[in-house]
C-alpha cells in the first residue's frame, strides 16, 4: 500500500535523516502502543536504529514524528 503524507508534514519533520522511509518501508515502522492527547505517541521499535524523534522515558519509547503520527492517524497503523 502506499502511504501518502502531505507536503506540510514532510517539511514539519525536517529532523528526519532518513529520506522518510518509512513511507516506503512500512515492516520497519515502530509499533504504536498507546497515544497521549492525540500527538504522542508511545512505540515499541523492532529495528535498533537511531531516530531523532525517538526518546527514551524510563522504560518506554516515545515518537515524536509529524510523518509517523500522520500515518498512525491517516492508516491506523
Amino acid at each position: 500500500m502506499k502511504l501518502i503524507v502531505t507536503d506540510e508534514i514532510r517539511q514539519s519533520a525536517d529532523l528526519c535523516k532518513k529520506s522518510f522511509d518509512c513511507l516506503y518501508k512500512q515492516e520497519d515502522l515502530c509499533k504504536v502502543t498507546s497515544t497521549m492527547n492525540d500527538n504522542v505517541m508511545f512505540v515499541h521499535c523492532l529495528s535498533g536504529r537511531n531516530c531523532a524523534y525517538k526518546h527514551y522515558l524510563e522504560e518506554r519509547v516515545i515518537c515524536t514524528c509529524p510523518v509517523r503520527l500522520e500515518l498512525f492517524k491517516k492508516y491506523k497503523i
